[in-house]
């Protein structure tokens, strides 16, 4: 399994002293194996610290460990959350309760019981539906009901130096011709989807794109945005000013 650490720097080697508790599984290192969600979190990591910039560090974990009478270690203690679930949400309530003082209850990991833990993030949306039910107005069966319907990230973390043993650091190489390839492959599929959306020629989609700030971070291998998909880019290229003004010129 590869997985991501979204940040405001590279990390050369994991700190757990260096963590924040009452975190959504406790006080750990987190990391996902989505690198858009990784790229998320370093995004908002330079917001909060004004600092840095976005940086993604990339980890080998062996997957075998997650599975049942399959934990090759035998000494790891792992939780897996399949789904957000009513079981889950509370998990998450405890951790994150500076007030809450049972810490050998099996539904937190305020003591890092757990070595690792896998399971949905939970983000903004759902912080609010759980200040909801931490009021009483919302019953189990009510928040069952709406987590069922919640399409969110996914995270795993690590909470021992045992687990984090787990974690193999990746040394991220490409050879510059496939990085060009593949460069390339992103703007021609950017070029033809603004030619469809837009009705504009080729040429003048070229134009357009080629001179804007999504284009340049492309180009910028330390970025690793030609590692997304063409649909990807497109998307960050349409919130660019320029691009509301080139619609609003063919329309």
């Amino acid at each position: 399994m590869i997985l991501f650490h979204g940040s405001n720097m590279e990390i050369e080697k994991i700190d757990l002293s260096k963590c924040k508790p009452f975190k959504d599984f406790g006080c750990g290192f987190y990391t996902t194996p989505l690198h858009d969600q990784a790229l998320i979190m370093a995004k908002r990591t330079v917001r909060i610290y004004q600092n840095g910039k976005p940086c993604i560090t990339e980890y080998f974990c062996d997957d075998s460990i997650f599975s049942e009478g399959k934990n090759k270690t035998a000494l790891l203690s792992i939780r897996k959350f399949n789904k957000p679930n009513n079981e889950w949400a509370k998990f998450v309530i405890n951790n994150g309760n500076r007030s809450f003082t049972n810490i050998k209850n099996l539904e937190c990991n305020i003591d890092c019981k757990y070595d690792i833990v896998m399971g949905p993030v939970a983000n903004d949306d759902l912080t609010a539906l759980v200040d909801v039910y931490l009021s009483g107005i919302l019953s189990d069966e009510a928040l069952t009901r709406e987590l069922t319907f919640r399409d969110l990230s996914v995270q795993v973390s690590f909470h021992t130096e045992k687990s984090i043993n787990c974690l193999q650091k990746q040394e991220f190489f490409m050879a510059d011709d496939k990085i060009r390839f593949m460069k390339d492959f992103i703007t021609t599929d950017v070029i033809l989807a603004i030619v469809e959306d837009t009705g504009i020629s080729v040429e003048e989609a070229m134009r357009f794109f080629y001179n804007s700030e999504v284009f340049d971070r492309l180009c910028d291998t330390e970025t690793g945005l030609y590692r997304e998909s063409g649909g990807y880019v497109y998307d960050l290229y349409k919130t660019e000013k320029e691009y509301g003004r080139l619609v609003q010129i063919e329309q």
